[in-house]
């Protein structure tokens, strides 16, 4: 039942010219926002390649390492 209330996010990526004015964040905010309103429960990173300043940003809005994917509880 689960599987449904569960997102994985596939691509996120800020342009390198436009990387430290936030926009990372709010983007991720925004997204982790907009599927706690449509009901999604979790939502899960796939770690093929997550840079350190990603991790924690990750950290940061609730996901946590658990093998090789990240994941958040929205609720």
């Amino acid at each position: 039942p689960s599987a449904k209330e569960t997102v994985v996010i596939t691509d996120f990526f800020v342009v390198q010219d436009y990387r430290g004015l936030g926009i990372a964040k709010e983007l991720l905010n925004q997204a982790l926002n907009s599927l706690k309103k449509c009901g999604i429960h979790y939502a899960l990173i796939a770690n093929i390649f997550i840079p350190q300043y990603m991790e924690n940003l990750l950290v940061q809005n609730g996901f946590s390492k658990k093998g090789s994917v990240y994941t958040a509880d929205l609720f």
